[in-house]
């Protein structure tokens, strides 16, 4: 076997996949099968799902599909004593099942209605939780486990307050029942999508990227566009394989756009305010006390503006450090010199974030 044969290896793995026959899932149903991996593949959609299942068995896979309504308990549990029942164990999960919203997708949290709160997160959060709870039950040590979820679940997504909510928890339950079952020698991960070429994201554009506020700008991106299913679906892969055996409890970003958001945008609101409250912003002699009230909250600010962007958006650290003292140049005597130590020190924040996310 060479190395490249070697590589994301899932022979005779047991792989069971939500959401497998469109999108994300069904190039990760196809790759994973070119693994060597036995597949358990469920979605809602009967009519595709038997379109994959019969495309991989022609290729010599073994593969089942069922379909699933995830915010079913009793389909999921079902659905997961038969695979393990059919192929004898389950080795790993992909659950990527999941829903942009309810009837109206787009729009301020203001007009949500409950029902299409409720929906969104029962699919995206309680769906995704009974089959995690299902798989962990029935797992042997060395088993993987990787969950969606998404940008906006990292940094927020304005119009879409529920599945936006429901990625955030996503990420938060990745991490907690990755802490649970570690010693069982189970990992559990998330993979976190920018914008994707999927029929969701088609769903969401309506044909043409201006009629989304939040659609994708590219300028954001670092690869400048959207990512593929097959992208994604190859750092699944990787995550289920024994080649990524010491990673557990965290959230791996694909395609991921740099913020343009809070994490920037307090700093430079915070150093631009004008406020009777705080009027030590409008005169620089106040600066001249090292404990002074403004220096302790630009400093906060910066440390936690400057962690975050530099992580989320690859920008270079000290350009970035740079630009928090560049401006205090511009604005303040002495903020300067208070400003550039405490840059150095969101430089350390960054590092830390970046560390404990990868």
């Amino acid at each position: 076997m060479t190395m490249a044969d070697s590589a994301m290896n899932l022979t005779d793995k047991v792989i069971a996949i939500t959401g497998a026959a469109s999108g994300i899932g069904l190039q990760l149903s196809r790759f994973a099968a070119t693994r060597g991996a036995k597949l358990a593949l469920s979605d809602v959609n009967q009519e595709a799902l038997d379109k994959v299942v019969s495309e991989l068995s022609a290729k010599g896979t073994q593969v089942v599909g069922t379909r699933v309504n995830v915010t079913s308990n009793q389909e999921v549990d079902d659905w997961i004593n038969a695979t393990v029942k059919h192929f004898g164990a389950l080795h790993g999960a992909a659950n990527l099942a999941g829903v942009e919203g309810g009837k109206k997708v787009v729009g301020p949290l203001s007009e949500m209605t409950n029902e299409d709160w409720d929906f969104t997160l029962s699919v995206n959060l309680t769906g995704l939780m009974y089959c995690l709870r299902a798989q962990v039950r029935v797992m042997p040590p060395g088993s993987s486990i990787v969950n969606a979820a998404s940008t906006a679940g990292l940094m927020g997504r304005p119009g879409l307050s529920a599945y936006a909510t429901s990625k955030h928890a996503v990420v938060g339950l990745t991490k907690t029942v990755a802490k649970e079952v570690g010693s069982k020698g189970i990992r559990v991960n998330a993979v976190a999508p920018g914008p994707i070429e999927t029929p969701m994201i088609d769903r969401l554009l309506g044909g043409t990227e201006k009629n989304m506020p939040f659609a994708a700008n590219y300028s954001t991106i670092p690869l400048g566009r959207m990512g593929k299913p097959d992208e994604v679906a190859r750092l699944i892969t990787f995550l289920l394989s024994d080649d990524a055996g010491s990673i557990t409890a965290v959230t791996k970003i694909t395609v991921g756009p740099a913020p343009q958001g809070p994490l920037t945008m307090g700093l430079t609101d915070f150093l631009n305010a004008k406020s009777e409250k705080f009027d030590e912003f409008e005169n620089p002699n106040s600066f001249e006390k090292d404990d002074c009230l403004s220096c302790r909250i630009i400093g906060s600010t910066a440390m936690v503006s400057l962690g975050g962007y530099t992580y989320f958006s690859g920008m270079n650290q000290l350009k970035a450090q740079r630009q928090v003292i560049e401006l205090s140049k511009s604005k303040y005597k002495y903020g300067s010199r208070q400003l550039g130590i405490l840059s150095l020190s969101a430089t350390l924040v960054s590092l830390g974030i970046y560390r404990m996310f990868n």
